[in-house]
């Protein structure tokens, strides 16, 4: 399906390519961000989530930060030093 095939891309193809430029000494971040831009978000719980208060991930980009901020601040319990947190939690 299109989504498998953007969970390949994103997990398999943009990481093998990094290490590629990695070890030729010619690292363009840009043109893999521009990659990961084109390809869909994630559908998973963590992003939808985060789509019920408004966070809406609009590319694979936008939905790979959003995992790595709940990994990095809600799973460590955090929310006082994340942004998203802190704005909830002063409602």
């Amino acid at each position: 399906t299109k989504s498998f095939i953007d969970l390949i891309i994103i997990n398999v193809i943009i990481p093998i390519k990094f290490v590629f430029m990695k070890n030729s000494g010619n690292v363009n971040i840009e043109s893999l961000l521009e990659m990961i831009r084109q390809v869909n978000s994630e559908k998973n719980s963590i992003i939808s989530k985060f789509s019920d208060i408004d966070l809406v991930a609009k590319n694979a980009l936008d939905s790979q930060a959003l995992i790595e901020l709940k990994s990095s601040y809600c799973d460590q319990s955090k929310c006082l030093n994340c942004a998203i947190g802190s704005h909830l939690l002063s409602k």
